[in-house]
């Protein structure tokens, strides 16, 4: 699979022009790009080449449960990923393991490719039990410490995480690094063997320093 770079937008309005937003990405051709706007977006963006996501999703797939977004209603609007387990979800939400793994579970069997977070190999452990098929399960390590502030984890750090991590999944599972990622730190994490992909938060709110983290990586 091609690398692959992540753009969480959070809960920010961005203000910004969509259309000009996406043509700027689509002219990326040797990365996977993924764009994950709050739900309400969404339906506002139109893309070829890069692809769609979703802050989260629910362990529900229909009926009566006010405020909830199923699989489905996401797949509608052409996702194909889900971000699940973000550390800003388990510690403002109180979103247990066990909560986080129901919705694996579903994501996984409605087809959707799931980019789980972690801060620890206990939390990876515990949110992926009973996974069987990991083909479309990727693993987004995300250090408490490095969340939202300007520089990353020491590439020794992430090297030894990596393997901790492939030791769990048994190496099936594509490894994405989250965590204080802009665009003049950005070469810290170039050329990481087993680093799959990039999860990038506030940097991917400015389309030019999200291009450059994306072209630099």
């Amino acid at each position: 699979m091609k690398k692959l770079v992540v753009g969480n937008w959070k809960q920010n309005n961005i203000n910004i022009d969509y259309k000009e937003y996406v043509e700027k990405l689509e002219k990326v051709e040797d990365k996977e790009v993924v764009i994950v706007p709050p739900y309400v977006y969404l339906p506002l963006i139109e893309t070829n080449n890069v692809k769609l996501g979703a802050q989260d999703v629910s362990i529900f797939n229909g009926g009566s449960n006010t405020g909830e977004i199923s699989c489905d209603m996401l797949k509608e609007f052409n996702c194909e990923y889900v971000i699940i387990g973000h550390n800003e979800r388990r510690t403002k939400l109180n979103e247990s393991n066990e909560y986080i793994n129901k919705k694996v579970l579903n994501a996984l069997e409605q087809g959707l490719k799931v980019i789980l977070c972690i801060t620890c190999i206990e939390e990876l452990v515990e949110s992926i039990k009973d996974v069987t098929n990991f083909d479309n399960l990727l693993i987004a390590f995300e250090p408490k410490e490095f969340i939202g502030k300007s520089e990353t984890i020491s590439r020794e750090g992430l090297i030894d995480f990596i393997g901790e991590i492939n030791k769990v999944t048994e190496k099936k599972c594509p490894i994405l690094y989250g965590g204080g990622i802009k665009a003049d730190n950005i070469t810290n994490l170039s050329n990481i063997d087993g680093l799959d992909g990039l999860l990038v938060g506030k940097a991917s709110l400015d389309i030019d320093a999200f291009l450059n983290i994306i072209i630099n990586w």
